[in-house]
């Protein structure tokens, strides 16, 4: 999965992410450079996998800005 970003002016972007029948976010990474590659293997290989992501920006240690939008897509 390849997620594509813009930074807006600042830093970077903090993703966070759930797949599956997980029920909470995780943190998932920082990234200060689009794109960023979810390279994480499905939960079970044998099915389609929907995952849900969602970003905030971030300067120096903190977050700025609000929530972006959660992302929702399939994994085949």
């Amino acid at each position: 999965m390849v997620i594509k970003f813009r930074k807006e002016g600042t830093d970077g972007i903090k993703i966070y992410s759930k797949r599956g029948a997980e029920t909470d976010f995780t943190f998932l990474a920082v990234d200060t450079a689009s794109p960023y590659n979810d390279n994480r293997l499905k939960l079970d290989p044998g099915k389609p996998e929907q995952r849900e992501y969602y970003a905030y920006f971030f300067e120096v240690d903190s977050d700025v800005g609000q929530q972006s939008d959660v992302l929702k897509v399939v994994v085949p």
